[in-house]
C-alpha cells in the first residue's frame, strides 16, 4: 500500500473548509485527514483571530 506524504495546510485552507469550498473540501478528503497537518503558526492564527 503506498503512503501518502503529509500535507501542510495553511490558514487559507482552513478558511476555505470553514467556508464550506467544495473543491477544497474534495481535495482534503482525497488528501485522507491522517495525511493533513496544520503548524502551530497556523493554529494560533486561524484560532486566535477567528
Amino acid at each position: 500500500m503506498e503512503k501518502k506524504p503529509l500535507v501542510l495546510c495553511d490558514t487559507n485552507i482552513l478558511i476555505e473548509f470553514y467556508k464550506e469550498n467544495w473543491s477544497v473540501i474534495e481535495n482534503l478528503k482525497g488528501i485522507g485527514q491522517q495525511n493533513i497537518a496544520v503548524s502551530i503558526v497556523t493554529w494560533v492564527n486561524f484560532y486566535l483571530v477567528h
